[in-house]
């Protein structure tokens, strides 16, 4: 199934097969993530550089597998990106060119 993921062309079908493997995930239990490497190979997929389609559908996957299982699920696995606490809060630039 992961293989049909980054290998096709078509973006339908790259979902399709996502929400194939988000299926089989929540079916089997989240220890299949685990147990058969799911997320090692989703993180391998996005860091190929070369390929965009595995890129896109590692992440459509990941996407699929976080909609179906739930955020908390796969919160000690994928890492969020959180605000620093000490980060300015967002303004316009006061410099004028």
């Amino acid at each position: 199934m992961f293989v049909t993921i980054h290998c096709l062309t078509c973006r339908r079908c790259r979902r399709g097969a996502a929400l194939g493997l988000a299926g089989i995930v929540k079916g089997l239990g989240i220890s299949a993530i685990n147990g058969y490497g799911i997320l090692d190979a989703l993180k391998a997929a996005m860091d190929d550089q070369g390929n965009a389609g595995a890129r896109e559908g590692a992440l459509l996957a990941l996407e699929c597998l976080c909609a179906s299982l739930g955020r908390r699920a796969l919160g000690a696995s994928v890492v969020t990106p959180q605000p620093r606490a000490d980060a300015p809060a967002c303004r316009p630039c006061a410099i004028r060119a």
